[in-house]
């Protein structure tokens, strides 16, 4: 091992090193700034992987994104379409004990830049030769059953525990107010028609109601408070316990974020489950039913161009 220098030298190595990590930091900040990242400027917990680039097992490919599972019960998620609002919101989830999978990060940037290429690689071949942008996310495999795959084998019992489960867990994520502000949100990501649109930052939500309502001059009746939201809850992002139905993760952060209130009732009702009494639950799952601004959401969408 190489002696340590002189003291000269050490102080000088020390002070670059503290150089190198102010300029990350004001780096980081600076991008959560300008970007309003969904969650405050904090590190959630992370683990280290050591073998991150064993044989994939592909669980999902196509539309931008790709979902393996790797050795060591891992599961990475990249492509396009993946992107860094989606793991902050799943690291947000995280720090409220939500049931979702724990994130890990690569352990050189190395290896980041591998999982980048292999991202690009696939996004490429799946999208006849656009190339990728988006990141990685690395979290643990959740053992368990897809809901949609249990649904019709459950009892209006156990159907009802699940939806009551459920509601536990967006009270839970309403009762969080946006860091941002009372009323701001972050950048937002809408599935309509044929594809996502993407919008924002918006200081408050009569921003948020130009970017939705962009054909029609119309504001909602009242101005609701911004709350932590999952914004896709389906049944294939559900995973539960193939023998209790306990709910083991939510999956799928991508359009997640600080929304208005209504959000989440309005994105569960406009959806089409394999199951049609999927939505009969809503009721149950939902801290409220918010039909006026169910319909005024599905007809702008249904005319407009997206």
């Amino acid at each position: 091992m190489a002696s340590p220098g002189p003291p000269e030298e050490q102080q000088a190595a020390a002070a670059a090193t503290e150089a190198r990590e102010e300029q990350h930091a004001s780096a980081s900040g600076m991008y959560l700034h300008t970007h309003l990242q969904v969650i405050p400027t904090y590190k959630p917990p992370l683990t280290f992987l050591t073998t991150p680039h064993a044989a994939p097992q592909v669980l999902l490919d196509g539309y931008g994104c790709r979902v393996e599972r790797r050795p060591g019960n891992l599961v990475v998620k990249h492509g396009r379409r993946v992107t860094v609002a989606e793991r902050d919101a799943l690291a947000y989830a995280g720090t409220l004990n939500l049931p979702v999978p724990r994130l890990h990060e690569l352990p050189a940037p190395e290896a980041e830049a591998e999982a980048e290429a292999e991202a690009a690689a696939a996004t490429e071949k799946a999208n006849a030769g656009s190339v990728g942008h988006g990141v990685s996310i690395w979290m643990d495999y959740i053992d368990g059953a897809m809901l949609e795959d249990v649904w019709p084998a459950m009892t209006a019992a156990q159907k009802m525990d699940v939806a009551r489960q459920l509601r536990a867990i967006l009270e839970e994520m309403r009762r969080q107010t946006s860091p941002l502000g009372a009323a701001a949100m972050m950048i937002a990501s809408d599935r309509r028609l044929y594809n996502a649109c993407h919008g924002g930052p918006f200081a408050d939500e009569a921003a948020f109601d130009a970017f939705q309502l962009d054909v029609y001059e119309t504001t909602p009746c009242e101005v609701h408070r911004v709350v932590f939201t999952h914004g896709d809850l389906t049944q294939l992002n559900i995973i539960v316990d193939k023998d209790s139905y306990r709910i083991r993760a939510l999956l799928d952060w991508e359009y997640a974020g600080w929304y208005p209130e209504y959000w989440e009732y309005v994105k569960f009702v406009d959806t089409h489950p394999k199951y049609k009494d999927w939505r009969d639950y809503a009721r149950y799952i939902l801290p409220e039913r918010c039909l006026d601004e169910l319909v005024v959401y599905q007809a702008l969408k249904r005319w407009q161009s997206p």
